[in-house]
């Protein structure tokens, strides 16, 4: 009876990890594919207007490379402790504290992922612009006042 418990806990643990691997390996098998469509695509028109549209196709294509590699890392920082931790406590490794901030982390990433795509896109950020408007959070400064003219 012990070596099945023990059997069905290791079992939960490999499949925590094994999770974890075709996670992470999805998403960088498709953002692969999605790099090299970018980076071999050809700009439309001849002469030195092609030149040019390839020079933004380039500018484009490095852009979105660099903000694919920001959300993969951060799903890795975030994601990865948390699968890791489960397979720690499925084998009696852990403690509630540390499930509880694997929980957390992992949660952090659907607030940290819009971030990265501000940072990184000038469409999110003008998406955001129009989205919100004229919105200001503080009011405007004042002029500044001498003490003389009071």
């Amino acid at each position: 009876m012990k070596t099945a418990i023990n059997y069905l806990i290791l079992n939960q643990a490999s499949v925590d990890i094994l999770i974890t691997f075709i996670y992470l390996m999805d998403t960088v098998l498709l953002y692969t594919r999605i790099c090299i469509k970018l980076w071999s695509r050809q700009a439309p028109g001849e002469g030195a207007s092609q030149n040019q549209r390839r020079l933004q196709v380039i500018v484009t294509a490095k852009k979105v490379t660099r903000m694919m590699i920001a959300i993969v890392v951060s799903f890795v920082i975030c994601w990865v402790p948390f699968y890791v931790i489960m397979a720690l406590l499925h084998l009696g490794f852990v403690q509630n504290k540390a499930v509880r901030f694997s929980v957390w982390l992992s949660v952090s990433f659907s607030g940290i992922n819009p971030y990265v795509y501000f940072a990184f896109s000038a469409n999110f950020k003008n998406g955001l612009k129009h989205l919100f408007g004229n919105i200001h959070i503080f009011p405007p400064r004042s002029e500044r006042i001498e003490l003389q003219q009071i």
